[in-house]
């Protein structure tokens, strides 16, 4: 139970902070005094209270992938703390995971880039 719960606490605070971008975006974050941005400005009107949430969202969406990679991190150390001897196969499987996915990213940058001749 010890092992899993950063990455617990992380995937709540990740899709807490997601719901409020997603909401935030599309102005369905009625303005409360509980789940929001909360600041004097943002709480004077409605049209502030939507504007400062739809300016937020890009960042807040980035905030929730961090603090799920934070609690996907200490998950790891976690786990390769309490079985050292998995250490070397954990680090490899992360590692093959990474790279697969940065090669995947790659391609798809590749393939978006319009050819050299029709710029």
């Amino acid at each position: 139970m010890d092992v899993l719960l950063p990455l617990a606490v992380s995937a709540v605070v990740a899709l807490l902070v997601g719901l409020m971008a997603w909401l935030g975006t599309r102005e369905r974050l009625p303005r409360n005094a509980i789940f929001g941005i909360r600041t004097s400005s943002t709480t004077s009107s409605e049209a502030a209270w939507y504007a400062a949430h739809k300016a937020a969202a890009p960042h807040s969406y980035v905030a929730a992938v961090v603090f799920l990679a934070g609690g996907i991190a200490s998950a790891v150390h976690a786990v390769m703390a309490v079985w050292p001897h998995q250490d070397t196969l954990l680090e490899f499987e992360v590692t093959g995971c990474l790279l697969r996915w940065s090669a995947s990213e790659s391609r798809t940058r590749c393939h978006a880039v319009p050819p050299k001749e029709t710029w």
